[in-house]
């Protein structure tokens, strides 16, 4: 299924949202990390290797992964460049997190940059 995936969008990069293929993918993709750290996993040498000879990745860079038809670094700065808009017309980045989309994105971000902080 994951070659037919590959064959259809040209990438392995299944979103784990994408019913039972994609939850399958973000299960391999876990115990794919876990089997190269060297850490206990039900990932084999084989199974990695089939994998690997389709392309598959455990991660990814952010400007690899489509939404519709852009990917999400395109995605990510147009957010970011709609917030520095709203900082120049209002003097501040504070946006309520529900107060919209773009109040969303910034809470989202916030809570990113505290686990990034946090190691």
């Amino acid at each position: 299924e994951l070659e037919a995936y590959k064959a259809k969008y040209g990438h392995s990069h299944v979103p784990a949202r994408s019913g039972t293929l994609g939850n399958w993918v973000k299960h391999q993709r876990s115990h794919y990390r876990l089997f190269k750290e060297g850490k206990s996993s039900s990932m084999t040498e084989e199974r990695a290797q089939k994998l690997e000879s389709i392309g598959f990745k455990c991660s990814f860079n952010v400007g690899d992964v489509m939404r519709g038809d852009k990917t999400l670094e395109h995605i990510w700065n147009a957010s970011f460049h709609e917030l520095e808009a709203y900082k120049f017309k209002h003097g501040r980045c504070y946006l309520p997190v529900g107060s919209c989309t773009l109040g969303r994105w910034v809470g989202h971000q916030r809570d990113q940059y505290r686990l990034f902080k946090e190691g």
